[in-house]
């Protein structure tokens, strides 16, 4: 289908705001949305045009997604694709709907909790006995929570990234993301984690599997209860790969005096 073909070209050829290729994640992100579209128009034996996605498709699309169990921000989140993939069409001159740029056209979003780790309640995640498996993942998340990495950097927490300055040792890597570079001090735990893999820790799964594998590694390391929508909740239930980034910011945020 020639509106697919050219969705897909889009999606390949796309550059950042530094004129780069988009990365590998943003492009599955995009695939993602783009895949969710064609099921949409298989189950309506709707033939969809860039003209055609108007007002009318985006309270279409979004009840099939209501139907399909996707919550407020996932759907969000395919919303503000399609609102990208439009922009980007525009400025190759092709012809598109103007609804996506009306107030009615909206990114769904709903702000999480807050939800982040202090160190004792790592230490509980850390002191767990696992099977091997598990335990890789374990000591790869908690490496995350003192280093404060998204999840497509966490395979950069290794002994290939780690300099010496100062007879001190830090890691450095390029931020996937937005290219920078970070650089911070190697922490004990993780110094200690690096060490029992020789410099190398297991490969890093999916953020999908990870985050089911966090919950059920969670589970039994008697974190408490949070506040959920006014609801009380399992702290391991809300447990994501991002909890590793918050806590960090969280942590290196309290440990300053506010004095």
């Amino acid at each position: 289908d020639d509106f697919f073909s050219h969705w897909e070209h889009i999606i390949q050829t796309t550059k950042n705001a530094r004129g780069r290729p988009i990365t590998s994640g943003t492009i599955k992100s995009k695939k993602g949305t783009l895949t969710l579209i064609k099921e949409y128009c298989e189950k309506q034996k709707f033939k969809l045009t860039f003209q055609g996605i108007d007002i009318n498709f985006y309270h279409a699309f979004d009840a099939f997604m209501l139907l399909r169990g996707l919550n407020d921000n996932t759907r969000g989140k395919h919303f503000k694709e399609i609102k990208a993939i439009l922009r980007e069409a525009e400025d190759r001159d092709i012809p598109v709907n103007g609804s996506y740029r009306k107030k009615s056209f909206k990114v769904i979003r709903i702000q999480p909790d807050n939800v982040y780790l202090n160190e004792a309640e790592i230490r509980k995640i850390y002191d767990l006995t696992l099977t091997a498996a598990k335990s890789q993942l374990r000591d790869i998340f908690v490496m995350a929570c003192f280093v404060g990495a998204r999840h497509c950097d966490w395979n950069k927490i290794n002994s290939n990234n780690v300099i010496k300055e100062n007879s001190r040792e830090f890691l450095k890597y390029k931020d996937t993301k937005t290219g920078k570079i970070v650089h911070l001090p190697i922490h004990p735990v993780v110094k200690k984690i690096l060490t029992k893999y020789n410099g190398t820790p297991p490969a890093v799964i999916t953020n999908q599997k990870f985050n089911e594998a966090l919950k059920e590694i969670c589970r039994d390391a008697d974190l408490g209860n949070v506040t959920i929508d006014n609801t009380l909740q399992a702290k391991w239930r809300e447990i994501t790969t991002h909890t590793a980034r918050r806590s960090f910011a969280t942590n290196a945020y309290l440990s300053k005096s506010l004095d």
